[in-house]
């Protein structure tokens, strides 16, 4: 009766940022590094990424300075007074999910084989096919050579 909007979900990418020459953007370059619901935890997996990154010269550079590596305000102090943090390697971005899409990424990971029925996507065949061995696809073009060899 009434036209229905497509029930959706707000998430949170951190991905890498990928340089933009103004007219294209190389989207095979993309990865997406975590997917959260809250852009706080984006926050706190690049700040984390980036400790993890510069450990080995943070933790110098508190032993030059006597301080204590494991307190995070010296991070913090750090990665303020050096300027040796690229903060902007990270990208953080809001993106919308249909929920149906979302069941497709579920019935994906958990490994549901697609049978043809109508909420199946075609990428759930190609990532199924994909993962198969190479034993099975040649039983299974086999199968469909001898079901088919009658009709032209």
């Amino acid at each position: 009766m009434f036209n229905k909007k497509p029930k959706t979900i707000d998430m949170f990418v951190v991905t890498n940022n990928i340089p933009f020459d103004g007219e294209n953007i190389d989207i095979n370059s993309l990865r997406f590094f975590t997917i959260t619901d809250k852009k706080e935890h984006c926050e706190e997996y690049v700040n984390r990424r980036l400790f993890l990154e510069h450990k080995e010269h943070f933790m110098s550079w508190c032993g030059l300075r006597e301080l204590d590596y494991k307190d995070m305000k010296n991070w913090e102090f750090y990665a303020k007074s050096t300027g040796n943090i690229p903060f902007g390697k990270y990208v953080i971005s809001k993106i919308k999910y249909k929920l149906d899409d979302v069941a497709t990424i579920f019935r994906m990971f958990n490994g549901c084989v697609p049978i043809g029925t109508t909420y199946e996507d075609q990428m759930e065949v190609i990532q199924f096919m994909q993962n198969l061995p190479k034993e099975s696809i040649d039983r299974i073009e086999q199968n469909l050579k001898e079901a088919f060899k009658d009709i032209k």
